[in-house]
């Protein structure tokens, strides 16, 4: 996957998005979508990974102006998100920089309610066979570099994957909420019909969110 005009630039309604802001003692049917991003407009976006498996923590900015992806910053953020199953240098990918967007939304979320952990990823870009070795889906937006399935240490899954589906569909795309994993997993493929509980991938009905 190389850099497009795409991954250089971020959108303009990305910029301008923000996650769920609710304490988190409120129920989830509470969350409201509120700008995190204008009230800061200028400043650089950090976002803090871990990789347990390998021990990596990185915290490094995507951008610095709000406006363009910063090469370096979003560079090392990528080393996080490799198929750590496979050589390096076939296992590190450019990420989707959405995925990295969502995240840092997500993690604004829970920074403003007093949550300040790292986003720990678990499984990012998955070559095709890792993927099918995995059990991943034939059409697995894994191997493109576009899903990642994460967590934060001490937060369920459903409080989780409830942020993410209040993230506007052009941002986050498929969310799968897998309670019996600890994990949740976002996508920046199509959100219609794509929000599953589970690995039989049922819909998830209100009372499972």
């Amino acid at each position: 996957m190389t850099m497009d005009a795409n991954a250089r630039t971020l959108s303009r309604a990305a910029l301008l998005s923000g996650a769920a802001a609710a304490a988190l003692a409120l129920p989830i049917a509470s969350l409201a979508a509120t700008p995190a991003r204008a009230q800061h407009p200028d400043l650089a976006r950090y976002l803090w990974l871990s990789r347990p498996e390998t021990r990596d923590s990185i915290r490094a900015p995507f951008t610095l102006d709000g406006v363009h992806i910063y090469k370096k910053g979003y560079y090392e953020l990528c080393v996080a998100f490799r198929d750590i199953s496979v050589d390096p240098t076939i296992g590190y990918v450019q990420i989707d920089p959405r995925l990295i967007d969502a995240l840092w939304e997500i993690q604004q979320y829970y920074f403003r309610n007093g949550v300040s952990r790292p986003i720990e990823i678990y499984s990012g870009f998955r070559t095709p066979a890792h993927n099918e070795l995995v059990g991943g889906a034939s059409r697995s937006f894994h191997p493109q570099a576009r899903a990642v399935d994460f967590g934060i240490p001490g937060i369920p899954p459903k409080h989780t994957g409830a942020v993410a589906l209040a993230l506007p569909s052009w941002l986050v795309g498929g969310v799968g909420i897998y309670a019996d994993d600890d994990h949740v997993h976002i996508d920046t493929g199509p959100r219609a019909g794509r929000v599953w509980c589970n690995h039989d991938e049922h819909t998830c009905s209100a009372a499972e969110i």
